[in-house]
């Protein structure tokens, strides 16, 4: 590995560290905003993520090449750990740190990410049991109750409420 590559691969820690806690942030203040139910705040959290995402997805591209850089160069591996770990070094080992650090950093984000989207399909769920409720006049539709109908056992069909 040159000197080279491992100049690119410390610019390219300090920029994935940047995103990584720019997008972070983003996650945290829009989850916090969701709590508050503040609309124009959340548009706002909603771009910045988007961003935050685009520039994650760049970095992808650049860890990508930067990982065939080096198979070329005749270095093993399949990770940029991997690689670092072939050759020990202060410096390898300095990024070999780093990465690992930004790894359980993406941890990080992927389980704020997890919680974001678990507290919105609940909600959508949530007030879609509400607008349902809101159409039948505050009574549940009699196609979604949890006991069968006692038609559907012996022919199979549904019975439709018609006065609904």
């Amino acid at each position: 590995m040159t000197s080279a590559w491992l100049d690119e691969l410390t610019r390219f820690t300090q920029v994935l560290d940047q995103s990584q806690q720019a997008l972070l942030s983003v996650l945290r203040q829009r989850r916090q905003t969701l709590q508050n139910a503040t609309v124009l705040e959340l548009e706002r959290f909603n771009e910045a993520g988007r961003q935050a995402a685009q520039r994650l997805q760049v970095l992808g591209a650049w860890r990508q090449r930067l990982i065939a850089d080096a198979q070329r160069d005749g270095d093993r591996g399949n990770t940029l750990v991997e690689i670092l770990a072939t050759e020990v070094t202060p410096t390898t080992e300095t990024l070999r740190g780093r990465l690992l650090l930004l790894q359980r950093r993406f941890a990080e984000v992927q389980r704020e990410a997890w919680i974001e989207w678990v507290v919105t399909q609940r909600s959508s769920a949530y007030y879609g049991e509400v607008l349902e409720l809101i159409a039948h006049g505050g009574k549940t539709s009699p196609v979604y109750t949890d006991q069968p109908l006692s038609s559907t056992s012996s022919t199979g069909g549904v019975m439709l409420d018609a006065a609904a």
